[in-house]
């Protein structure tokens, strides 16, 4: 019975995947699916940071601990409001905001800001855990910035970058392919990220 199951488990993957592939097949081109991930993820990120400006900070409950990440030792203020979305708020050691993460309830969209020593937005990441879409924005100081859209669900063709220059304007648009995630990872709700275990 167990065998029986285990086929109609397999047998139903099977056609998932299938199903995904000709989605993508009639969809058009690896660039055309892109795009339109690319409009639709910048959407999202809209929403997340609305979110993340208007946290209910007074009406969370409020944490802190410290996490070295790259060498670096950075005290984490951690906010959870009453609907279970986690606002952590990452200082270096000179004190200032090095980093802001907004996690939704729920495993849904995980929004990222990185911040440069004057206050300035560097960078801005918006991933959704569940489908392995990540949609990225890097502002260069010359006012050029970096689109990049990623559908790790898909094992090739699946990165869209972008390049505009100071006004807005595309430059370049490239498809690359970037590995997903290895085995054995799981995504945390608390800290936002997946966490891989180190090889044995």
């Amino acid at each position: 019975m167990t065998g029986f199951k285990s086929i109609i488990a397999c047998s139903a993957i099977i056609f998932l995947l299938a199903l995904t592939q000709s989605a993508w097949a009639q969809a058009g081109s690896p660039q055309d699916v892109l795009e339109a991930l690319q409009t639709r993820m910048q959407g999202v990120q809209t929403d997340m940071l609305a979110k993340n400006a208007n946290f209910d900070k007074a009406g969370s409950t409020v944490t802190t601990e410290q996490v070295t990440e790259g060498g670096v030792t950075y005290n984490v203020t951690i906010y959870k409001d009453q609907n279970g979305n986690i606002l952590r708020e990452y200082h270096g050691p000179d004190g200032k905001l090095a980093s802001s993460r907004t996690v939704s309830s729920g495993n849904g969209p995980v929004l990222t800001i990185t911040y440069n020593p004057d206050g300035t937005v560097a960078k801005q990441e918006t991933f959704e855990p569940i489908g392995l879409k990540k949609y990225t924005e890097i502002i260069n100081p010359d006012g050029t910035k970096t689109e990049i859209t990623q559908d790790a669900s898909l094992a090739k063709d699946n990165t869209l970058t972008t390049k505009l220059d100071a006004n807005g304007n595309v430059i370049s648009k490239q498809i690359s392919t970037t590995p997903g995630l290895p085995e054995g990872c799981t995504f945390c709700t608390v800290t936002g990220q997946y966490e891989c275990k180190k090889p044995a």
